[in-house]
């Protein structure tokens, strides 16, 4: 999400007190080289069920997919990623969705598959499953 204030507090609180329509924008993840390379396209918002490479911090290179989404912390919940409180509960970590690496794609359904056309050079997603399809035989 841009802001465009010089002030920094004033960026600050802007993007904590964004609506969630445009919290959204702010999960979008890069994707590997591979689905790059595929999908003609740079970054993509993260959903549930996707697969992601930890790239920064305490967990870096974990592959683990997504479990759920936190509009309101603005951050991802990873399967597996826990921390331990003092008490000896486990509770679930969080992590920023610029600390992570989309590897694999969970489901590409209408909405996905029109993000895809409209920023991809490469045309219509189907032409380009087609072409990946004859790569392989």
């Amino acid at each position: 999400m841009k802001t465009k204030y010089s002030r920094p507090a004033t960026n600050r609180r802007k993007i904590r007190e964004a609506p969630y329509h445009q919290r959204k924008k702010s999960f979008s993840v890069h994707l590997s080289r591979e689905l790059r390379q595929k999908y003609g396209v740079r970054s993509l918002p993260v959903r549930k069920d996707d697969t992601v490479l930890i790239t920064r911090g305490k967990y870096s290179g974990i592959q683990k997919k997504i479990s759920r989404l936190s509009m309101k912390k603005r951050k991802v919940q990873i399967e597996g990623i826990k921390t331990t409180k003092t008490d000896g509960t486990e509770i679930f970590h969080y992590i920023e969705p610029s600390n992570l690496l989309l590897m694999t794609l969970g489901k590409i359904d209408d909405k996905r598959k029109k993000i895809i056309e409209r920023n991809s050079p490469n045309g219509d997603i189907e032409d380009i499953e087609n072409k990946k399809d004859d790569v392989k035989d």
